[in-house]
């Protein structure tokens, strides 16, 4: 029974994390704030440690692991704008005044801060809390990729390349989270590389009648597939270069509490 809780809160914590994104700006803030607290309280409730148990430990490194996965992840999505724009060959057509361009900054800053914070506390910090010990790293891995690219239905029509990328990135983030011991490293990869996605590569950010990036969604979408691999692939590398150092079959090297 206490299974069928945990899958209760978890479905409940998904639907509500969209909730945020139906309202307009103030309400959006006030609402993704409490989705934190009321995660610490629902996932105490099924026997969880809260969460500091879903990965969010402050331990000495937290603030230096956020921090590199954000300059990382920021990194990564300007090397796929400037991929794309010169691939492409066209030039930027438009760009939004000082003042539009702080309001898109700070609202870019604040949606993809909550959005990273509430995916990686779902889809990796709460699926790996509750299969660590059940099933192997593998298929804790393949099904939580799965759930990620099942998280961005509400996407339903964006094209093929596109929810390969989620899988990619999905894989990359778990990764992440397994190797570093906690949340904070994908949390900073996943945010800087939505800031920086959301600035230079949608039609909300810096470049609204850009026509080098918005006219050939499979194209740019294709270019993000190769981008996420490159990622992947680099650090699957990284990791097996420093092997020796750590155990990578026993998971995290600072594993999560098991239930």
């Amino acid at each position: 029974m206490n299974n069928l809780y945990r899958i209760c809160v978890f479905l409940f914590l998904v639907v509500l994390s969209y909730v945020p994104f139906v309202l307009n700006e103030v309400l959006f803030v006030i609402v993704a704030i409490l989705f934190f607290p009321l995660t610490h309280y629902l996932v105490r409730l099924v026997g969880y440690g809260g969460l500091n148990q879903l990965g969010l430990r402050f331990h000495k490194r937290w603030g230096r692991n956020l921090a590199l996965g954000f300059i990382v992840g920021l990194s990564f999505n300007l090397v796929l704008f400037v991929v794309i724009y010169l691939f492409m060959g066209n030039r930027i057509q438009g760009v939004i005044s000082v003042n539009e361009m702080l309001v898109v900054i700070v609202f870019a800053l604040v949606t993809t801060s909550y959005t990273a914070f509430a995916e990686e506390l779902l889809m990796r910090g709460f699926i790996y809390r509750s299969l660590q010990g059940l099933f192997t790293i593998k298929f804790i891995l393949l099904f939580s990729i799965v759930l990620f690219v099942a998280y961005h239905l509400p996407n339903w029509g964006l094209p093929l390349p596109y929810w390969i990328r989620y899988a990619l990135m999905g894989a990359v983030f778990f990764i992440v989270m397994w190797k570093s011991g906690s949340l904070w490293m994908s949390i900073g990869l996943h945010w800087g590389g939505n800031f920086m996605f959301y600035l230079l590569l949608t039609s909300h950010g810096l470049f609204p009648l850009s026509t080098v990036l918005f006219t050939q969604d499979s194209l740019k979408g294709w270019l993000g597939v190769v981008a996420a691999l490159l990622l992947l692939m680099t650090i699957i590398i990284f990791l097996k270069l420093s092997k020796g150092n750590r155990n990578v079959e026993k998971g995290l090297s600072n594993p999560l509490p098991l239930p």
